[in-house]
């Protein structure tokens, strides 16, 4: 409990940096969790623009398998962000027309891997927050804009940057990436 503690406050840390800067975060947690109640969570709970919405895994297609088929699992989760549009998303709880299978005999670990709609919905609702706020030009992809506006800026002090260092730099980061090949 000790260790979940620490990386709590550590998470909440980060969620306030985030915020700090104007960008987002998503905390997700299993709704029944005693972590809600800590002090460090509820700090960041009660900052102006943190929901924290209600979904139910089952909305999202989360399945397995039992001795009487494939069903469905609730799991209620709870999901903390300060991206309005992402809570939106989330916030789907169980129609209750279905059966579901309960997490017990090893089953919980496996519930622990997101369903594809559930990433969906996530990427969903952080590109509308994105949209929302201006942070995507019309026609751009995330934070990739079309060809034609290329061109980066500063994170923090929002100079525009020399277009033709950022590739440099982009090109040695990937290539170092590649040297590594920590991925297939």
């Amino acid at each position: 409990k000790k260790e979940g503690l620490r990386h709590s406050e550590f998470c909440m840390m980060i969620y306030q940096i985030q915020m700090d800067n104007g960008m987002y975060f998503l905390h997700e947690h299993p709704l029944s969790a005693s972590s809600w109640e800590e002090a460090c969570v509820k700090q960041i709970m009660d900052q102006p623009g943190v929901r924290i919405v209600r979904g139910d895994m089952c909305a999202f297609g989360m399945w397995q398998n039992d001795d009487q088929g494939k069903s469905l699992v609730m799991k209620p989760t709870g999901f903390m962000t300060n991206a309005g549009m992402i809570a939106e998303e989330l916030s789907e709880t169980c129609t209750g027309d279905h059966r579901h299978i309960k997490l017990v005999g090893g089953r919980a670990s496996r519930a622990e891997v997101y369903p594809d709609e559930l990433c969906f919905r996530i990427v969903k609702g952080l590109l509308e927050q994105m949209k929302k706020d201006g942070r995507i030009q019309e026609g751009g992809r995330g934070s990739v804009l079309p060809a034609e506006a290329y061109g980066a800026w500063d994170d923090v002090t929002g100079e525009e940057l020399d277009e033709n260092g950022v590739r440099l730099a982009r090109d040695e980061e990937m290539a170092e990436v590649h040297k590594h090949t920590v991925y297939k």
